[in-house]
C-alpha cells in the first residue's frame, strides 16, 4: 500500500507545483526607435501603427518590419489613434489628422 501511494504522490505532487508555478508571457521588441511611442493602432494581426513624436509608424507585416509614414510637412505629437473602416485619425497637439491604410496623411 505504502508503495501505491508513493507512485501516486510523485505525479500529484509534479501537477501540483506546476499549477502553482506562474507562467511567463513570451514578449518580444517589435519596434524600437529613438521617438516616443505614445500609442498604438491595431487594425489586425497584421496591420499596426504607432503613434509618437512627429512620426507615425505603419507595419503590414505584424512588427516585422516598419514604414514612418507620417509626411515631414505635418507636425504632430501623436496621443491617440483610432480606426475606422479603411481609415485612421490621429490626435495630439490640437491637431486631428486623418489617412486610408494609403501612404498620404491629410490634415
Amino acid at each position: 500500500m505504502r508503495k501505491l501511494f508513493n507512485y501516486l504522490s510523485l505525479p500529484f505532487l509534479l501537477i501540483f507545483n506546476l499549477l502553482q508555478t506562474p507562467v511567463m508571457a513570451q514578449w518580444s521588441v517589435v519596434l524600437s526607435t529613438d521617438s516616443t511611442m505614445n500609442c498604438l493602432a491595431v487594425v489586425d494581426a497584421d496591420t499596426v501603427f504607432a503613434g509618437g513624436n512627429n512620426v507615425i509608424m505603419r507595419s503590414f507585416n505584424g512588427g516585422v518590419t516598419w514604414q514612418n509614414v507620417l509626411p515631414t510637412t505635418i507636425e504632430i505629437n501623436v496621443f491617440d489613434m483610432e480606426v475606422a473602416d479603411n481609415a485612421i485619425y490621429a490626435s495630439g497637439n490640437s491637431k486631428i489628422i486623418n489617412s486610408s491604410f494609403g501612404v498620404k496623411l491629410i490634415v
